[in-house]
């Protein structure tokens, strides 16, 4: 009894003791599939990083070449107004100038004969004024000239005229009529100035010094 017993104990403790080895056979994990897991993960996060900075480079990309398209637009318009300014400007001026060109071209088809000279000119004289006055709107105005001290910025000195009623450097005569505008100087004005006798002396002595050096 006892050894018939102890075989039928033998036989469950076995099956347990093997459905034991078993399941942990089942649930254990190989050896490469867990060592190979964390590296899978590194390399992902890499790929999605890189995919993630390529598709920001592609719309910085894009970014800079729409800003570029955009800037070279925006010159090709500026270009654009300030031509068209440009023509608006001188379509006004010329309108403007029509008038008195019309007053000139009458003045000049006035038969000699049949004018009073001093009306003639009286009539000429109020054309030029008129064209000064428009020109004036433009910002065109004439140097300051006679009778100031002459101003090499503005001034262009033809000769020199020695006289002792007016001061030295003094403006005594205007052969041309410079003229600036809005400020900035077109043409300079084209004058003789006074000259004391002692300075034109001095003049002369120097420039035969400079004949002897020569």
């Amino acid at each position: 009894m006892t050894d018939s017993t102890k075989v039928r104990n033998d036989g469950p403790v076995e099956d347990l003791l093997q459905e034991d080895n078993k399941g942990r056979e089942c649930g254990s994990v190989p050896e490469s599939q867990a060592t190979a897991g964390p590296s899978e993960e590194v390399e992902e996060s890499q790929d999605t990083v890189i995919e993630k900075l390529q598709e920001e480079k592609r719309e910085l990309n894009d970014r800079l070449l729409r800003t570029t398209a955009d800037f070279e637009n925006f010159r090709k318009r500026s270009r654009q107004q300030q031509e068209e300014l440009g023509r608006v400007a001188n379509e006004r001026l010329i309108a403007d100038l029509l008038p008195v060109i019309d007053d000139f071209e009458r003045a000049l088809d006035s038969p000699e004969e049949s004018a009073d000279l001093d009306s003639w000119k009286a009539g000429v004289r109020l054309i030029a004024r008129r064209l000064a006055e428009v020109l004036g709107r433009y910002g065109v105005k004439a140097v300051e000239s006679m009778n100031v001290q002459f101003d090499p910025t503005r001034h262009e000195a033809i000769g020199q005229v020695v006289t002792e009623e007016y001061p030295e450097g003094c403006v005594i005569e205007e052969l041309q009529k410079g003229y600036t505008l809005h400020e900035r100087l077109l043409r300079p004005a084209r004058v003789r100035v006074a000259s004391s006798p002692s300075g034109s002396t001095a003049i002369e002595d120097s420039e035969a010094e400079e004949e002897a050096l020569a």
